[in-house]
């Protein structure tokens, strides 16, 4: 093979390589198969067990962001126990929970009428750093 040649390949080598890692905006962050934004909405669905779901798939996607926290926040007051316990879970495994979030979960664990709930909260609380 030529010098020339090999030039040539290793041009259009190194081209294609570059234009496979320019930046890309991302995609909606997908959990368990769905988009982060469609968990959400679901928390809202009429059936418990699809609440109950999307609290769990929404723990699963790591640090959350501010909205999403309130959004979860409602199910702590959801009808179904199974869900409030989901909801305490998930908020629990948060690093920096809000001065009123920690103040719902410390209602919770007080008054709850679910023992496994109230159970939930006082492992969320134990996790969570506060200065009192």
């Amino acid at each position: 093979m030529s010098r020339k040649l090999i030039w040539r390949a290793g041009l259009l080598f190194g081209v294609l390589i570059a234009a496979g890692c320019r930046d890309e905006p991302a995609g909606p962050m997908l959990v368990g198969g769905r988009d982060l934004d469609s968990w959400i909405r679901r928390l809202d669905d009429p059936d418990a067990s699809k609440r109950r779901e999307a609290v769990r798939k929404i723990g699963n996607a790591g640090e959350l962001a501010a909205s999403t926290r309130a959004a979860l926040a409602k199910r702590l007051r959801d009808a179904d126990p199974r869900v409030r316990r989901e909801a305490v879970f998930t908020l629990g495994k948060a690093a920096d929970l809000s001065d009123a979030l920690v103040s719902e979960l410390k209602t919770i664990q007080q008054r709850d009428p679910n023992a496994d709930v109230r159970a939930s909260a006082a492992q969320a609380l134990a996790k969570t750093p506060r200065i009192e």
